[in-house]
């Protein structure tokens, strides 16, 4: 079985439906008008142009946005990595779909097959397989496979640089195997080490949220793309038309009935990227609200826009909150301390922080008051020692211990 369709870049789905069947409706259909092309002098007066282009086309033709796209049927499902083909045969031909793929005696073998390995079988289009992500099978691979006491080879990874790392060694083909844990599939076999980004997702196997750990891993969301592509769009519109027609015819007012003034033909500047430095980015924003409002059908009054306007960029709930957190303290800036090196080590290894928040001093001791002793009276005389009775100079120890010598040297001192 060969694979006849499968993946297919958005970003580059988005840029042929924005040049071959956008830009041809623009330029050749909308801007037929004189007067449209006549007020079209430079990419300022474009825009306004096109805002009114965009109002027309959300509703005929299709979205503007990058997001708008994905979520319309213009899309194809191949830009979602999850769909593959095996025939080019045409969708609406369903007699062709009867005989050839329902059918056949091997249909049924084939559907088995994709359900042991996690994909679904699309109704519509019986040569489309369909990665299920939310089946156990598709997790057991996704996540891998419990592999006693083998490491998981790193077949199923990426360098640094995200790109897939692709091994033909021989060698390396015989991945660990461990039989699957799906109830029914206990005898199937299955080489699934599982993929690094969503082991890191720390999701078991048959999670509750797969999608969400698949999607955060494996998916970027659209709308970031939204406005930098939007404006180079944009740009290229105004670019191509202008290369096509570039001159605008504009009349000078003349009061002079004798002489009437003479239609003149004017030659259109390019634009360049910087062209967008003259708007902010209140406008970029203002002008996508808009579009996404119209490409969702949020039918919204401009009461209801104006509010969203002020609530976001002028937030005055937010704004309140601040006021009462700070309405206490000095807004005055703090005075810089220029302290020496030797400063704050010294801090550094007099302080130390404990887990429970308390400051010990180390290093540096401070300075402790030291109270003062309470008043104590004299001690009695009768208690104090009173001095030993000596005889021929000497005490009754000295008698009694020394020798002779001895008692003579000891009398004299």
């Amino acid at each position: 079985m060969t694979v006849a369709k499968s993946w297919r870049s958005p970003s580059a789905e988005y840029h042929n439906y924005m040049t071959n069947i956008l830009f041809p409706v623009f330029s050749n259909t909308f801007m037929s008008l004189s007067e449209r092309e006549n007020s079209t002098k430079d990419f300022g007066t474009f825009l306004n142009t096109f805002t009114e282009f965009s109002n027309t086309v959300l509703q005929e033709v299709g979205p503007l946005t990058f997001s708008g796209f994905l979520e319309s049927g213009l899309t194809s499902p191949f830009t979602t990595g999850l769909v593959i083909e095996v025939s080019y045969d045409d969708h609406n031909d369903d007699f062709n779909k009867l005989k050839t793929f329902f059918y056949d005696e091997n249909f049924e073998l084939v559907s088995k097959i994709c359900t042991q390995y996690g994909f679904s079988i699309d109704k519509n289009a019986p040569w489309r397989f369909v990665a299920d992500i939310g089946s156990e099978a598709m997790q057991e691979y996704i996540f891998g496979l419990p592999l006693s006491g083998i490491e998981p080879l790193d077949v199923n990874d990426l360098t640094d640089c995200e790109e897939p790392i692709v091994n033909d060694d021989i060698n390396q083909r015989n991945e660990p195997s461990a039989y699957s844990q799906v109830v029914g599939l206990e005898s199937v076999l299955r080489h699934s080490p599982g993929y690094r980004p969503y082991r890191a997702a720390e999701t078991s196997v048959y999670s509750r949220q797969p999608y969400e750990t698949v999607f955060a891993a494996a998916y970027r969301d659209p709308y970031e793309l939204d406005i930098p592509f939007l404006q180079v769009y944009l740009l290229d519109f105004y670019n191509r038309h202008i290369l096509k027609k570039p001159y605008y015819e504009e009349t000078p007012q003349n009061t002079r009935v004798c002489n009437p003034s003479q239609t003149v033909l004017i030659e259109r500047d390019e634009a360049s990227p910087s062209v967008y430095e003259v708007f902010s980015r209140k406008w970029a924003l203002k002008t996508y609200y808009m579009l996404r409002c119209e490409e969702k059908k949020l039918h919204k009054s401009t009461k209801e826009k104006t509010k969203d306007f002020r609530n976001y960029f002028y937030p005055k709930g937010d704004f309140k909150l601040i006021e009462r957190e700070y309405r206490r303290k000095s807004l005055a800036p703090e005075e810089k301390v220029d302290r020496s090196i030797i400063d704050k080590i010294t801090d550094y290894f007099s302080e130390t922080i404990t887990p429970q928040g308390e400051t010990i001093k180390t290093a540096q001791a401070e300075r402790i008051q030291t109270p003062p002793l309470p008043p104590t009276s004299m001690p009695a005389p009768n208690l104090m020692a009173q001095s030993p009775q000596k005889i021929n100079g000497l005490t009754r120890s000295e008698q009694a211990l020394l020798s002779p010598s001895d008692k003579i040297i000891a009398a004299r001192t």
